[in-house]
């Protein structure tokens, strides 16, 4: 990694933009200077590494200036936040300080309870500015990437903490790109046969000379339609990573690699949603379709903010393929997530940091972490309820009103009411796609809720009402209370 790669991804940015990146480059080489990384590699390397993905994700100036200089005040000699300020300004300050981990001495030398603070204010930080979180991505991310210079010990703990932490966060936040890479280096850590074996099994699919020839015979066939229709267009094709096909085969009835129907996805970049639905209509009517694989995330997006049309079609060959259509501002925040609105922001009025940080409190975890975060609870209480609350698997369920919410997995109506309810007590009965259901009916993903309220006056008089003790008992299990 050299800095004509991080400069080659500035080349929209402002003057001012890259003078101030490059101070901040100059900055971090004389704190980095005579250092070097297990590999062996100078010390620099790594946060330019950190810096140059930031640019290619399209974060602001600042950040990328943050990534530069995540490790001066942990690693160097007499650097601190107010250097940091009077050298670039006060918001990179901020997101250095950040970044920066909390010593162990802190918590003298307890690397169990400094591991856990630290999780701690990396988590919160989604909730103050996000750009923090993003740049220990970035920085996860070359971690791994260097994983083989650690111990074997040291390598599976590494990768452990970055798949129960950084991969469901990024996947949340929509960073499918490093979200993807991040899966696979775990996998090829915590699991190398398995790995390996996948890994295998997926280049001995596509890179056979069967598929290779039905897949170039779509695209071929699919460019001359939209060029014979003046359609404006960008093709990229993409593998499935590998830990998501292990996944998808794990869960299956079936071991045959050729089951997975979206092992190949053909991502189409149209200008416009209604060419979206066209363009797909279009492809459904060259190859057949293949039912109950037809969906539409534009007007269903998804909570991560992920949107596109998907089809999966049978080639003439036999081979199933899966387009994903989307317009090229989808495109960039299905692959950048939060940090691509910056970019797509950055020359109007708005202030693309805020529009980011108002984007993540809109997310379901931003709430919750939230209201962990004023709670008066230690650190590993937090990564309990963390885990719990946000990352273990969920279904998504939504209300005709309010939007999408997320529940665990054997989550019940009273659950929904509990959690997403202004006044819980006053539910007289839920409709679940259009049936009235009990309040301790389990949900399934998908379900639309439609709830009935009452006034305050009536709700004891009703038998079937939630305010009743009924409904007072599974509230108070709900949270715990005999």
């Amino acid at each position: 990694m050299y800095l004509e790669t991080l400069l080659s991804y500035l080349r929209d940015y402002n003057p001012e933009d890259k003078k101030q990146i490059i101070t901040a480059y100059e900055f971090a080489s004389v704190v980095h200077a005579g250092v070097v990384r297990r590999s062996g590699e100078p010390y620099i390397i790594h946060p330019l590494y950190v810096a140059t993905l930031l640019a290619e994700m399209h974060a602001d100036a600042d950040t990328i200036c943050a990534g530069l200089l995540h490790d001066c005040i942990e690693d160097g000699v007499n650097i601190t936040v107010d250097n940091i300020t009077s050298t670039f300004n006060e918001t990179v300050a901020y997101l250095v300080d950040g970044v920066t981990k909390i010593n162990k001495l802190v918590f003298d030398n307890n690397k169990q309870k400094a591991d856990a603070a630290n999780r701690r204010k990396i988590i919160e930080s989604l909730i103050y500015d996000v750009r923090i979180f993003i740049i220990k991505l970035a920085d996860r991310l070359h971690n791994m990437k260097t994983l083989e210079f650690h111990t074997p010990e040291k390598q599976k703990e590494i990768a452990r903490e970055t798949m129960e932490l950084f991969v469901p966060f990024a996947s949340l936040l929509g960073e499918f790109k490093v979200k993807s890479e991040l899966e696979d280096l775990c996998f090829q850590y915590l699991d190398p046969e398995e790995f390996n074996l996948t890994k295998m099994r997926i280049d001995n699919y596509v890179n056979s000379l069967e598929f290779r020839n039905a897949l170039d015979e779509v695209l071929v066939t699919v460019a001359q339609t939209l060029n014979s229709n003046n359609i404006p267009f960008d093709i990229k094709v993409r593998n499935k990573n590998v830990y998501t096909v292990h996944k998808k085969l794990a869960s299956s009835l079936s071991t045959d690699i050729e089951t997975i129907h979206s092992l190949e996805e053909i991502k189409l970049m149209i200008n416009g949603v209604d060419k979206c639905y066209e363009i797909r209509d279009l492809i459904n009517t060259l190859y057949v379709p293949i039912q109950g694989k037809q969906k539409d995330y534009i007007e269903d997006s998804k909570l991560n903010m992920y949107k596109a049309l998907h089809t999966t079609i049978i080639s003439p060959k036999g081979y199933t393929m899966q387009f994903q259509l989307q317009t090229p501002e989808m495109y960039r925040i299905n692959t950048y997530g939060v940090t691509a609105y910056w970019n797509m922001l950055r020359n109007s009025m708005d202030n693309p940091a805020s529009i980011m940080q108002d984007q993540v409190s809109r997310l379901p975890f931003g709430e919750v972490i939230a209201e962990l975060s004023k709670e008066n609870v230690s650190d590993e209480e937090f990564w309990k309820e963390v885990k719990e609350c946000i990352l273990t698997k969920k279904i998504t369920v939504s209300n005709l009103t309010r939007g999408k919410f997320m529940l665990p997995i054997g989550g019940t109506v009273a659950d929904y009411i509990i959690k997403y309810c202004d006044k819980p007590l006053n539910v007289e009965y839920v409709k679940v796609n259009g049936i009235k259901v009990p309040f301790d009916y389990v949900l399934n993903n998908g379900d639309i809720l439609d709830c009935k309220y009452l006034d305050e006056v009536n709700c004891v008089d009703l038998e079937d009402s939630f305010a009743t003790n009924t409904g007072r008992r599974l509230y108070h299990k709900a949270l715990g209370i005999k």
